[in-house]
């Protein structure tokens, strides 16, 4: 509906004028349903226009679309607008995604008749009871006639990603939820403070007795994001490792256009601006996944685990550091900055009356859950065998092998290690650039560290990893011989035998499930999709797990991929033997099939009857070879279209193993 009332539309000029109507699509978040391809379609008035189509169910595109209408300021306004995204996979029965329906009233009352970075959110009127099935975003500019295009601000995503930044269609209410962030205790915090501000604080008696030293001169606190909404944990003084303890409750909308939890480290302080330590963004892509089946889908949960962060150079410097931007998570950091033991999880419904935004976690589920994380000694043993191009050429050179905080050499929490090699001063090559002169002894380094036990993880992660690696060599060798003008036969037997060989190396994979003792919820889940996107389980084997992949879902992987010649139905498929076969018949010499039908009959000797029988068989012959020939054509074209499936397949193996690796990484 309008956003103009009737006194406002009395200012409005009746004079018709050229505007132009600038849609900017940024991107999409959370397309509910199987998405292969969306795009967005935007109807203005009588005039379409549309994006390209990307992949994925959270597509960027970051297109302009311009219309140009002739209208009065009144019919301006008043003038429908229709957001759609489609999915162009699909037909136009079964492609709509969502829809958003307004008038340019929306982008008019705003400042300088500009509506940026707008979430528009998306409903299916022909499946209402799906409610919301995604959000967009999208820019709408009204520019008049001669007057320019305002530029896009810049804004982060934390400041595009709050609830009153939503459209929402009349009739829709998002269901209520929250998120439960349990945070639990911090280690290693770098240096903050100078000794002059820790000796003020002291003096001052700022969260320390007076007889105590303050040596940890960090005073960290944590800030948890999410959609606009913060909350913030107390206060630990003086501590490089501190010790929280508390739950914080994140009311939220579902299905919300967020994307991240985003957990912040700061440093306390009372007579100056707060510090900001490090930034980790937690995608709910990597711990959380969305899905019609409600055996495979669940809501975001992490933990309880360790969350490392990484930013600028942990070495405090006084003055200046110009890697502080790697603190705010905008880039990768460089650097180990500390880590957080948390837990997410997410509820929906309204909370409890009484439950209190911030509160206390009892002791004894504390000390549960810290007793799940022993940790064992590891051993790291390193080598330096060339060290080429140094361009420090005055002062003497060392490098230094680290682990988290174990092994550095400037950070006052650890004990000294053997984890540097010796300085010594870069040797000029006569060229350009130094070398270490190192020559036939090799520094060794040796840094002795202690971490929970996430083999379990690591081991899942390499064994998927694997599978990505090994259909990226078949599928090479199979483009090898492509490009060499391979005989059809060859290409189709090579991916036979391919697919064979997968299949017998994912049965043979040792794919173990999470360890009970030490395992999280998200472990779990993921599991479970790995289990069944692999083809261990069926929906029906959930609770009772196989061990071998089974048949019904090699057949159904052969039937997709496998090459029938004849077009036959997949039981029909044809063996390599009789493939081979099929194709000697249909290069073969097609005269050999018309042989002397002369020699029909011993007692049938007729002239005219031999010549009948010879001409029939001559055709019969040629319409052999010209449908074996079809036959040939159809199935090096289906040869092309199955070799594109399987690369598709590839790459969104390729898309699940990133995901992970992002996940393993957290």
């Amino acid at each position: 509906s309008s956003g103009i009332n009737a006194e406002y539309g009395e200012q409005l000029s009746r004079k018709e004028e050229l505007f132009q109507i600038r849609f900017i699509v940024h991107k999409a978040r959370k397309l509910a349903g199987a998405i292969q391809a969306p795009l967005v379609r935007i109807h203005l008035d009588t005039k379409v226009l549309r994006t390209k189509s990307k992949k994925g169910k959270n597509p960027k595109w970051n297109e302009t679309l311009l219309f140009s209408i002739t209208k009065t300021e009144f019919e301006l306004v008043t003038t429908p607008i229709e957001i759609r995204v489609i999915d162009s996979a699909k037909s136009a029965q079964f492609g709509l995604i969502g829809l958003y329906k307004c008038d340019l009233s929306v982008a008019w009352v705003m400042k300088g008749k500009n509506l940026f970075l707008k979430w528009f959110a998306l409903t299916n009127p022909d499946e209402p009871q799906d409610g919301v099935t995604g959000y967009v975003n999208i820019s709408i500019q009204i520019i008049p006639p001669g007057e320019a295009a305002a530029d896009l601000p810049k804004r982060r995503d934390e400041e595009i990603d709050v609830s009153d930044n939503v459209f929402l269609p009349p009739g829709i209410n998002l269901q209520p939820g929250s998120y439960i962030v349990k945070l639990l205790n911090g280690e290693d915090m770098p240096q903050m403070d100078t000794n002059v501000l820790a000796g003020v604080k002291k003096l001052l008696h700022v969260g320390q007795d007076e007889e105590e030293k303050p040596e940890e001169l960090v005073d960290p606190y944590a800030k948890i994001e999410f959609a606009g909404k913060s909350l913030e944990s107390s206060v630990q003084y003086c501590t490089f490792d501190p010790i929280w303890n508390q739950q914080l409750v994140i009311p939220g909308e579902f299905p919300s256009m967020a994307e991240q939890i985003v957990v912040k480290i700061y440093d306390n302080d009372d007579y100056a601006i707060d510090d900001l330590i490090a930034t980790k963004l937690i995608d709910f892509n990597q711990i959380s996944y969305s899905s019609t089946d409600a055996l495979l889908g669940f809501s975001a949960t992490f933990g309880p685990a360790y969350l490392p962060f990484y930013g600028s150079p942990r070495e405090f410097n006084e003055i200046y550091n110009q890697y502080d931007d790697l603190n705010y998570g905008v880039e990768e950091g460089i650097a180990y900055r500390g880590r957080v033991l948390l837990e997410i999880n997410t509820r929906m419904g309204s909370p409890p009356d009484q439950e209190l935004p911030i509160s206390e976690i009892p002791q004894a589920e504390t000390e549960n859950i810290m007793a799940g994380l022993r940790r064992y000694k590891y051993h790291l043993f390193a080598s330096f065998y060339q060290g080429n191009m140094i361009c420090e050429k005055e002062n003497q050179v060392e490098f230094e092998v680290s682990i988290g905080d174990y092994g550095n050499k400037f950070s006052p929490q650890v004990n000294p290690a053997p984890s540097t090699t010796q300085p010594c001063n870069a040797v000029y090559d006569g060229s350009e650039h130094h070398f270490m002169p190192w020559g036939r002894t090799k520094p060794t380094v040796i840094l002795h560290s202690q971490w929970e036990d996430l083999e379990y993880r690591v081991q899942a992660l390499n064994t998927l990893i694997w599978m990505r690696d090994y259909m990226a060599e078949k599928m090479e060798e199979y483009e090898v011989l492509e490009r060499a003008f391979a005989h059809e036969y060859e290409l189709d037997v090579k991916f036979e035998n391919n697919l064979q060989d997968l299949l017998k190396a994912i049965e043979a994979l040792p794919l173990e499930g999470p360890d009970e003792d030490n395992c999280t919820a998200l472990d779990k889940h993921l599991y479970k999709l790995r289990m069944f996107h692999i083809g261990f389980w069926d929906r029906d084997d959930f609770k009772q797990p196989k061990k071998k992949l089974k048949k019904s879902k090699i057949n159904r992987i052969k039937d997709d991929i496998v090459i029938n010649i004849d077009g036959s139905d997949p039981e029909d498929v044809l063996t390599p033997d009789e493939l081979k076969g099929s194709w000697r018949k249909k290069t073969g010499d097609s005269s050999t099939s018309s042989s002397s039908s002369s020699d029909s009959d011993d007692g049938l000797n007729l002239k005219d009857k031999a010549k009948a029988k010879a001409k029939k068989n001559a055709a019969k012959a040629k319409a052999k070879a010209k449908e074996a020939k079809a036959k040939a054509k159809e199935a090096k074209k289906k040869a092309k279209e199955l070799k594109d499936q399987a690369k598709e397949m590839a790459d969104d193996v390729v898309e699940k193993i990133d995901a992970i690796d992002g996940l393993n990484q957290i």
